[in-house]
């Protein structure tokens, strides 16, 4: 059975949408079921399904994020991953983390930029045999 990949952007942000693409490709490519979904078109049922998220922001306010921000703060996510991702801005990702504390989720520490590797972000996830992750344990 693969693993469902749910990638949630800020609303209306056509370099987010495009990083989201690059990021939905690499899982799909890794064996993830994945899809990406603007912040204000996904409900609880999308993310209690995923097991691993990609969260990309524009601007620290995350005002597309508002029905989120509330499930998170209430909804337990631990054992589950995340990745965050900008077009630019540090103070969007770290709003996005502020978003997600409560929730117990893991936060990758690096945040994706266009033009980053995206394997190092796929061993998070999960790591492959060869991965310097899966070697160092």
């Amino acid at each position: 059975m693969k693993r469902t990949a749910l990638i949630i952007y800020e609303d209306e942000r056509d370099r987010l949408a495009s990083l989201a693409g690059t990021l939905q490709k690499a899982l799909t490519d890794a064996g993830f079921s994945a899809r990406c979904s603007e912040a204000s078109k996904t409900g609880i049922p999308d993310v209690l399904a995923s097991s691993v998220f990609a969260f990309g922001a524009s601007t620290k306010e995350l005002a597309s994020f508002h029905e989120l921000r509330r499930l998170f703060s209430g909804v337990n996510l631990a054992g589950r991953k995340a990745l965050l991702f900008t077009d630019g801005a540090a103070s969007a990702v770290g709003a996005l983390k502020a978003m997600l504390e409560d929730s117990e989720i893991s936060v990758h520490p690096d945040a994706f930029k266009q033009g980053s590797d995206v394997s190092a972000w796929l061993d998070f996830f999960s790591p492959r045999p060869d991965s310097p992750a899966k070697r160092a344990k």
